[in-house]
């Protein structure tokens, strides 16, 4: 916060200096009903995922929901995801204690950019208040933003 404004602190022309850990803000619990709100309104094309044939099936909103969070949380690699699903329970109960294996959130990511991103911009959006939202805050720059760190994050996975 600019104290001599009482105007948010900027980090670029409309998007004030969120924490990357949203959680920070609300709290882990608040956030996960943040999450579940921004999913509830996606369109969702399919009822499953597959990250290949000899992988195993995911509910895609299941999926949507945790990746969403995640970024939402600044956890932005697969393989750090892949981890903390299982130590931490915000993340436990997202996923419903049914892992997802980095490939697969990688996969994920790439095939529903589009929807995870809108997603995303939803679930930052309320979490930077709905109100403040027309004037200061560019949910969609943001979401790009987490997307393009996880998008680095991961650039070193060979997989397809």
């Amino acid at each position: 916060m600019d104290f001599e404004t009482d105007q948010p602190r900027s980090v670029g022309p409309k998007n004030p200096a969120l924490p990357a850990d949203l959680a920070e803000w609300h709290g882990a619990v608040r956030l996960t009903r943040f999450a579940l709100d921004a999913v509830g309104a996606a369109e969702v094309p399919e009822p499953w995922f597959k990250a290949s044939p000899e992988h195993r099936s995911f509910g895609l909103r299941g999926l949507l929901t945790t990746m969403a969070y995640a970024l939402a949380r600044g956890i932005y690699g697969s393989d750090e995801l892949e981890e903390r699903l299982r130590e931490q329970p915000d993340l436990r109960y997202l996923c419903a204690n049914n892992f997802p294996d980095s490939l697969t959130l990688r996969q994920f990511r790439r095939r529903h950019w589009t929807l995870l991103r809108d997603t995303l911009a939803r679930l930052l959006a309320i979490g930077a208040g709905s109100v403040a939202t027309d004037r200061w805050f560019d949910a969609e720059a943001e979401a790009d933003l987490r997307l393009e760190q996880a998008a680095a994050a991961d650039s070193l996975a060979l997989d397809c």
